[in-house]
């Protein structure tokens, strides 16, 4: 299996559920820029309001601010390991900039895309619930018979980017920003495409027979 995986997808598409289970199945480092930034934003720091107002507003966090977090969390994890990406890059400057911070990146690379239609995306996402404290997330199926987090005992919440009218901008930025480079990776056919639509162990399996397939 390549040593550097990028999963990539539209918001609620599952892709962080899905980089959590292939790291915990391969020993992969597990690196979620999204997980990183509500930590931020939870402690109140300098970058975490600025990632908050981004939260806030459905759009993504500047490029420059996202290359200074993203540097300094990598300097922090051993490389033989391997690393799952999830959450960068969703720019093509983003992908610039991850390139310059991992060279190894460029001949021990896979990228999976997970595709799922928007009307399901904000169906998805208007019905999770996020803990308060650790930021695991629950689907329906999931929280139906929960009142805390089973990892923390957080409160469950509906987090204000999951909101219904925040949840379409953010689909509305992810095609304007973020699908163009997904159509350059295409074009350079280094781009593995994932049907996000069946169950979670579905996509999992598709995911795992895919990556072998690129061995």
């Amino acid at each position: 299996m390549k040593k550097f995986i990028i999963i990539l997808g539209p918001p609620g598409s599952g892709k962080g559920t899905q980089a959590r289970i292939l790291a915990k199945k391969t020993g992969h480092t597990y690196f979620g820029t999204g997980d990183l930034m509500r930590q931020e934003a939870a402690f109140n720091t300098a970058l975490g309001k600025k990632f908050k107002t981004a939260f806030e507003k459905g759009e993504l966090v500047s490029d420059k601010i996202v290359q200074e977090m993203v540097a300094k969390e990598l300097r922090k994890i051993d490389l033989s390991k391997g690393i799952i990406f999830d959450g960068i890059p969703r720019t093509i400057q983003q992908a610039q900039n991850l390139f310059k911070n991992l060279q190894a990146l460029i001949n021990n690379l896979a990228i999976l895309n997970i595709e799922v239609p928007d009307a399901e995306l904000i169906q998805r996402l208007s019905a999770r619930k996020t803990c308060q404290i650790c930021q695991r997330i629950y689907l329906p199926e999931e929280y139906i018979e929960l009142k805390n987090c089973a990892v923390c005992r957080g409160k469950l919440i509906v987090r204000s980017d999951d909101r219904p009218a925040i949840v379409q901008k953010r689909i509305e930025v992810y095609h304007q920003q973020t699908q163009p480079m997904i159509d350059f990776y295409r074009k350079q056919n280094v781009l593995i495409d994932i049907d996000g639509r069946p169950s979670v162990p579905e996509v999992a399996q598709e995911i795992e027979e895919k990556l072998q397939d690129e061995n």
